[in-house]
């Protein structure tokens, strides 16, 4: 419900613009105000009055970060080559030379394993269940266990905690 004051300057494509704009750019509040021509208030006011205006900022910030993220973890994880500029300066502070120097950086096994658990979880969970099922008697004579069946079998691959 709005206030008494002026009327809103709201239109209802501008949940569509806000979108394409905050998917193509990581706009802030405050450049969201520009290109609306209105204050930083009044988006927040719209965000509060206008859900799809929200929703929309939303998934176009969403739009923008999720491939650029996607992308970088990949790199992450599978290494990448880059060049690295360096700024040699005399003592008076006047550039003297341009250094560049190619480099790479190696795959980082974290970022592999986090992209490779999320990507085929079947194939690569951190966690194996192994499930057992034991049917023990045991038979007591005076406080003193004489007899336990069947007798505990050894699993391949699991090592004894003692």
């Amino acid at each position: 419900m709005r206030s008494i004051g002026r009327p809103t300057t709201y239109q209802p494509d501008y949940a569509l613009q806000a979108k394409e704009w905050c998917a193509q750019f990581p706009f802030t509040h405050d450049e969201l105000a520009k290109v609306f021509k209105v204050s930083r208030a009044t988006i927040h006011n719209w965000k509060k009055e206008h859900p799809e205006f929200l929703a929309s900022i939303s998934d176009g910030v969403d739009d923008y970060h999720n491939p650029n993220v996607e992308k970088s973890l990949v790199r992450k994880a599978i290494g990448y080559d880059y060049t690295e500029t360096m700024e040699e300066m005399d003592g008076n502070g006047a550039l003297v030379k341009i250094r560049k120097t190619h480099k790479h950086a190696p795959p980082d096994t974290g970022a592999l394993s986090f992209y490779l658990r999320n990507r085929k979880p079947d194939r690569w969970k951190d966690k194996v269940e192994i499930e057992a099922h034991h049917d023990i008697q045991i038979v007591w004579q005076d406080d003193t266990a004489i007899d336990v069946t069947p007798e505990p079998k050894k699993i391949e691959g699991v090592q004894d905690g003692g």
